[in-house]
């Protein structure tokens, strides 16, 4: 065998051995309410429905290898620009997915409950005594395959 040949091989075996212990979960996701804080705006903590909001979103989780956790969706972020340049960390245990990302005094956090399927977003600051603050709440399920 070349050397070309064995490298070719080499990176089609580590791609073949990533992409076959990659698990992804993928998930329907409903919207439930918006909850928000402004203070300056005297909005002392309200839930509404944003109609703007869209109803169905899906959430896909992924597992790579060494239990790297992460996520698609096409769920809007609010905030996600102030943080753009910075990666999620994941937190999985028994009972939650959590992801966090934040930069400066700006964070988002994606936590959903194992158990009940509700998924929180969550953008805000660490520096504002929590006076600004918007959740989002969706109920997830399992997707099921229609075709």
């Amino acid at each position: 065998m070349t050397l070309k040949k064995i490298a070719a091989f080499s990176l089609l075996s580590f791609l073949w051995f990533e992409i076959s212990f990659s698990k992804e979960t993928k998930l329907t996701c409903e919207y439930v309410e918006t909850y928000y804080r402004n203070w300056d705006a005297g909005q002392f903590g309200e839930t509404i429905k944003d109609d703007t909001n869209p109803k169905i979103i899906y959430f896909n989780i992924t597992n790579g290898k060494n239990n790297k956790y992460g996520f698609k969706t096409d769920m809007p972020m609010a905030n996600l620009d102030l943080v753009k340049s910075e990666k999620f960390v994941s937190k999985v245990d028994d009972d939650n997915y959590t992801f966090v990302i934040s930069k400066n005094t700006n964070y988002i956090s994606i936590n959903l409950n194992r158990y009940n399927g509700r998924l929180t977003y969550t953008a805000g600051n660490t520096n504002d005594d929590s006076k600004y603050l918007m959740q989002y709440f969706y109920n997830c399920e399992k997707a099921k395959q229609k075709f």
